[in-house]
């Protein structure tokens, strides 16, 4: 027997004959759809706060400093290496 397209086989229910959602599957649907708004809208602002902030002198500054504590740190070292090294001779 020759099958067509799609073969799904089964039978289908027509569309006419589904049950319809409840009202409170659309209220909460809309619930959902609201909170999902205003913590997309919380996330973009809280966004562009933090593109402010790393925009910022404060920031840079920040930044700048915790970079020069690293060099400082690394310098440091090195001289405490070569001050021992020094001492074997």
């Amino acid at each position: 027997m020759p099958r067509g397209r799609g073969g799904g086989g089964g039978r289908q229910v027509p569309a006419s004959s589904a049950p319809l959602a409840s009202p409170s599957y659309y209220e909460t649907v809309g619930q959902l759809q609201q909170a999902l708004r205003e913590s997309e809208k919380k996330r973009f602002d809280l966004e562009d706060k933090l593109y402010e902030y790393n925009k910022s002198d404060k920031f840079r500054a920040k930044l700048k400093c915790a970079k020069l504590k690293k060099y400082l740190k690394e310098i440091c070292e090195s001289e405490r290496r070569a001050h021992l090294r020094n001492q074997g001779y």
